[in-house]
């Protein structure tokens, strides 16, 4: 009952986030300065708000649903074990310690690999936004092989 409950209760509270994170995302992006839209491709704003989103909306409450239940078996293990052996309380703590950096460095490598591949990926979602709402002008105009080029370039 109490997994159940718990399970529930960071659902809800995920939905909530997401529907928050939703309306301050989209709010600042209505209110940005003109200037923003002229040096911000659409494409970057695309997979900022699809990625992002879909973190908060699909991998948000399980990953705080599954932290929470691997947090209260490892603590009750931990709590076993300093129970009977205090010298593995000892070195559990300096694992601790030790799991905790790795797992900042980690974060932030993430991060960083994520925020490139956004950047590289940008040209290419920005140039197929830019087709798929001027597709009568380009066939208007004609300026489907440019296009093609430019998305070639793009893409390498």
């Amino acid at each position: 009952a109490l997994i159940i409950g718990s399970s529930i209760f960071f659902t809800v509270i995920s939905v909530r986030a997401s529907a928050a994170m939703h309306r301050s995302t989209l709010r600042r992006v209505i209110y940005a300065p003109l200037g923003w839209y002229d040096s911000t491709p659409s494409g970057r704003v695309l997979s900022r708000f699809t990625s992002d989103l879909n973190t908060v909306d699909i991998k948000l409450s399980m990953d705080v649903d599954n932290l929470m239940h691997m947090f209260f078996q490892a603590a009750t293990m931990v709590g076993l074990i300093a129970s009977t052996t205090w010298v593995l309380a000892v070195v559990a703590a300096g694992v601790f310690a030790v799991f905790c950096f790795a797992t900042l460095v980690a974060d932030r490598s993430i991060r960083e690999v994520r925020r490139i591949a956004n950047n590289a990926v940008s040209p290419i979602m920005s140039n197929i936004a830019e087709i798929k709402v001027g597709t009568p002008l380009v066939r208007a105009m004609r300026l489907g092989s440019f296009f093609a080029a430019r998305q070639s370039a793009a893409i390498g």
